[in-house]
């Protein structure tokens, strides 16, 4: 069991299971319709070389169907196909097990980026109110209410699994 970055947040008898990026990249690929939920705080978490966003747009690239909030949603080239709507509007969502903003069901949501109490709300909704969803926390402060999610960990190793997820993709 992972140890959580709230203290106070403890989810229940489900916790999340913890994962790396290879790990993550892998389920990632193994998912029929994933969804990617990114946030404003991807603009704001800058590696060096490298921000979280730019991850995110990556990912997008590579087919993942992305949805970014009004905050995040300015960073993505305008070529690039997104939707734009805020963390709590597609939780509420993705609760109906039809929707799906390509016109499919999504069977994996990803989050990065989002605050983190906002983020944990959200995941816990979807684990007590979408059982059809799995969930996916690639943050660095470790989300007990996903399904999976990184540990807790500082921001060089973070940079590093997230190197390693998008080698997988």
């Amino acid at each position: 069991m992972g140890i959580t970055w709230k203290t106070g947040d403890v989810p229940g008898g489900y916790i999340s299971t913890k994962v790396d990026g290879a790990t993550a990249g892998r389920i990632i690929k193994g998912a029929k319709n994933p969804l990617l939920i990114v946030g404003k705080l991807a603009c704001n978490i800058d590696f060096g070389d490298k921000r979280l966003i730019d991850y995110a747009i990556e990912m997008t690239k590579r087919g993942i169907p992305t949805v970014a909030t009004a905050g995040s949603s300015r960073e993505y080239p305008e070529d690039i196909e997104i939707k734009i709507m805020g963390a709590v509007e597609i939780v509420n969502r993705l609760q109906n097990p039809e929707y799906g903003i390509n016109g499919k069901p999504h069977d994996l949501v990803i989050t990065m980026g989002i605050q983190y109490y906002l983020a944990s709300q959200s995941l816990s909704t979807l684990k007590n109110f979408a059982p059809h969803l799995k969930t996916l926390a690639l943050c660095a402060r470790s989300h007990p209410n996903a399904t999976w999610a990184f540990p807790y960990m500082p921001d060089d190793a973070w940079k590093r699994e997230m190197d390693i997820l998008m080698e997988q993709l």
